[in-house]
């Protein structure tokens, strides 16, 4: 596969990151990025979420694995803590509010086929909406970064 680049611009991030370093800035992995956002679970089952009221299965695995912290939940480490907590925070409370939005009026965009983003981020629209995009800009990086091309 072949990434072709616009003259004088280059992505500011390796497209094949090192095993063990964080894909965003090089720094040791050392933490892992929900698959399922956590505060999605907690929203959607409640606060009190604990080992025994949620059950996360991985087609195929038979693993015990409960709770919205369970190992099942999360991709392989392959961002540092600091980019994936400080650093992409914006992001994530971007995510929680498109979520929270989406939850809120769910019927209503069903029906309409349509999400009326200032609505959903009504204060500093431009600023937020891009943080929600880095939000899955920064979700797919960590699917991608999973991925063996040699396997």
């Amino acid at each position: 596969m072949e990434f072709v680049w616009p003259p004088g611009k280059t992505p500011s991030f390796p497209l094949q990151p090192a095993p063990g370093l964080c894909w965003w800035c090089g720094a040791p992995a050392d933490s892992r990025e929900h698959r399922i956002k956590r505060t999605d679970i907690v929203r959607e089952f409640g606060a009190g979420t604990a080992k025994d009221t949620v059950f996360i299965n991985r087609a195929r695995i038979e693993n015990d694995t409960r709770g919205p912290n369970a190992s099942a939940n999360k991709f392989a480490a392959s961002l540092c803590a600091n980019c994936n907590n400080a650093r992409s925070q914006p992001f994530d409370y971007a995510e929680e509010a498109f979520a929270k939005y989406y939850q809120a009026n769910e019927v209503e965009i069903v029906k309409s086929r349509r999400i009326n983003m200032a609505a959903v981020f009504p204060q500093d629209l431009p600023s937020r909406a891009e943080n929600l995009r880095r939000y899955f800009v920064k979700h797919i990086g960590s699917v991608v970064s999973g991925i063996n091309p040699l396997t």
